[in-house]
């Protein structure tokens, strides 16, 4: 999973926000994402001033890597309005930051999407923000 939290106690000119990437193992997807979601709240009641967006994205991988949630990446951004130098608030965070490298829609573009298994019912793409109801990731 990775998942995107705010540093409240950070200065208001160099507002701080995480991504944080974690993996775990589970009999599936819901429960994959409830042991994750655990977590990312855990994380943010140890340390004070941190507040989880409750913006994830969770996927699935070809072998489990524990049962335990492990984090394996983090990254911490200062954000700042390059033109006005004011801090962003965490919605305009979300908006302008979180999905920054993937496009709204695959098909606006002509490319096919790259289907992984979202929750064991839904398929998210890999490349864009789309999330379709059924297996499709089982087509590809």
């Amino acid at each position: 999973m990775t998942a995107v939290y705010y540093w409240k106690s950070s200065p208001p000119k160099q507002r701080r926000y995480e991504r944080r990437v974690t993996l775990c193992s589970a009999k599936n997807a819901k429960k994959a994402e409830a042991k994750l979601l655990k977590e990312a709240k855990s994380y943010t009641k140890a340390l004070d001033g941190v507040v989880f967006l409750d913006a994830y994205f969770s996927g699935k991988l070809g072998d489990p890597p524990g049962k335990t949630p492990v984090e394996i990446d983090y990254e911490l951004t200062l954000a700042v309005d390059p033109k006005s130098g004011k801090a962003l608030k965490p919605k305009q965070f979300l908006c302008e930051h979180w999905a920054y490298d993937r496009v709204k829609n695959c098909e606006d573009f002509g490319f096919k999407h790259a289907w992984y298994n979202k929750d064991d019912v839904n398929s998210g793409c890999h490349n864009c923000r789309i999330i379709r109801k059924g297996q499709l990731w089982k087509n590809t």
